[in-house]
């Protein structure tokens, strides 16, 4: 009787000793880096596309938080730099997106300008993912251009502007093995489809940021995991 008395304290306290260092299940931190179309502009967080891109992953069983959003509207890459450098100071991410430039083409800030703006976002992004550039993703700057905002300027022009600075992101993004998403036919399909766009003619609707996600999703997870 004793020896069962000894053996049953003794499965209690192991049992106790698993129920108290049981750890939670891990979350992938998320950070999304961008502008107006990052962060879902009149639109609450959790329909913009990195919340909704973050739901669609955990449907696929892939445990990810909702993201630490740093974006703005008008944002170019300078304002972007900034937020980053005041808000990143001692934190890491395991999965980080970026989309940024459409504001440096609209305000014609310069090729140049993005080409030395960029690689400094990116290497910022290699170092809060301790240089894992398979933890970072970026997206080529959508296609504004046939949205009813944008036929008052000279489309073709801005077309052809757009070419040039995400060939250059792309160029930066292969220098460092980065993965490079281009969603500009992704971006177009607002041409057909006004729900995807608000009132205002250019902001997207959360319709077009779920097709994003959607979009977005399978790519990330196999890319990933």
């Amino acid at each position: 009787m004793l020896r069962v008395l000894i053996i049953g304290v003794f499965l209690l306290a192991a049992c106790e000793k698993n129920i108290s260092t049981e750890r939670p299940p891990h979350k992938v931190t998320f950070l999304a880096l961008g502008d107006s179309y990052t962060q879902g502009t009149n639109l609450n967080p959790e329909e913009s596309w990195p919340y909704q891109l973050a739901q669609h992953l955990r449907n696929r069983n892939i445990n990810v938080q909702d993201p630490n959003v740093i974006a703005g509207v008008g944002w170019a890459t300078k304002e972007l730099i900034n937020g980053i450098q005041s808000r990143t100071e001692g934190l890491n991410y395991e999965m980080i997106s970026i989309c940024i430039g459409v504001n440096n083409q609209f305000f014609q800030y310069g090729l140049e300008n993005y080409r030395g703006d960029i690689a400094l976002i990116l290497d910022r992004a290699l170092e809060l993912t301790s240089g894992r550039s398979d933890n970072v993703f970026v997206l080529s700057i959508p296609d504004y251009t046939v949205t009813p905002f944008a036929q008052t300027f000279d489309t073709a022009l801005i077309a052809s502007e757009l070419l040039a600075y995400n060939r250059i992101k792309k160029e930066e993004c292969e220098k460092r093995n980065i993965f490079f998403i281009d969603i500009r036919k992704l971006s177009r399909e607002v041409e057909n489809r006004p729900e995807l766009l608000l009132e205002n003619g250019l902001q997207l609707s959360a319709k077009s940021y779920k097709r994003w996600a959607e979009y977005l999703g399978p790519i990330v997870a196999n890319w990933y995991y």
